[in-house]
């Protein structure tokens, strides 16, 4: 991003609550999972030296979330506890419009006021999600690929890494030739479902929606068993 002059960020935020949820049945100090967020510019107006735009930030969480964006080259956060939505005043020396605000990331926080609903579903699904998953073998004995993947889930993020084999036969009862490359996985939990996809030397996959039953996981096409 280009460099900006320093930007003011308004110092309280007047939040749209849709409920009876209190700060204190957010704990800030345990993620459970990512959002999606969205921010709509309001208005904007000012002139040299002085800028001013209203904005509404909007989350997929219904409560206890924060969401992280940047206004120009500057880190900005806002945190939404009894509701999805709320609204900011952003203030600076450069013109603000809706190019210049960027979401980064969204994170949900436990609430515990609800901790049996979506929150605590997507802890769930993030614990039975983490560890080694090695693939079912796609193919026969003269051509067969799998893979053998270790995921990790951080704050709602999933990163797995690890290999992919292939084996192939030349020639009918030929020489069987194994070749090994790096192979991985990347996606999020939201709302106690997994979206991922493939990430792999000669091109990632689509995200899709995955699932864990009885210590499988799977895409619909891979099948993977926990290790």
């Amino acid at each position: 991003m280009n460099k900006v002059s320093p930007l003011l960020l308004a110092a309280a935020a007047a939040l749209l609550p849709s409920t009876s949820y209190s700060a204190s049945d957010c704990d800030f100090d345990k993620p459970i999972g990512s959002c999606t967020a969205t921010i709509d510019l309001l208005s904007s107006g000012g002139s040299r030296p002085s800028f001013s735009a209203e904005i509404s930030i909007n989350s997929s969480a219904s409560s206890c979330s924060k969401v992280e964006y940047f206004l120009d080259s500057t880190p900005q956060t806002t945190i939404l506890r009894a509701g999805s939505s709320g609204q900011e005043s952003l203030f600076g020396t450069t013109p603000i419009t809706k190019d210049t605000i960027k979401v980064e990331r969204c994170t949900a926080y436990e609430n515990q006021a609800n901790g049996s609903s979506e929150d605590a579903q997507s802890v769930k699904v993030a614990k039975a999600l983490a560890g080694r998953w090695v693939s079912k073998r796609s193919g026969d004995d003269d051509y067969d690929t799998w893979y053998d993947i270790r995921i990790t889930v951080n704050e709602g993020d999933v990163v797995g890494t690890g290999t992919r084999f292939h084996r192939e036969r030349h020639v009918p009862r030929g020489k069987v030739y194994q070749t090994n490359d790096t192979a991985g996985v990347k996606g999020t939990i939201e709302n106690g479902q997994i979206k991922m996809q493939m990430i792999l030397p000669d091109g990632n996959g689509q995200i899709q929606v995955w699932t864990i039953n009885g210590g499988k996981l799977t895409n619909g096409g891979l099948v993977f068993t926990r290790k």
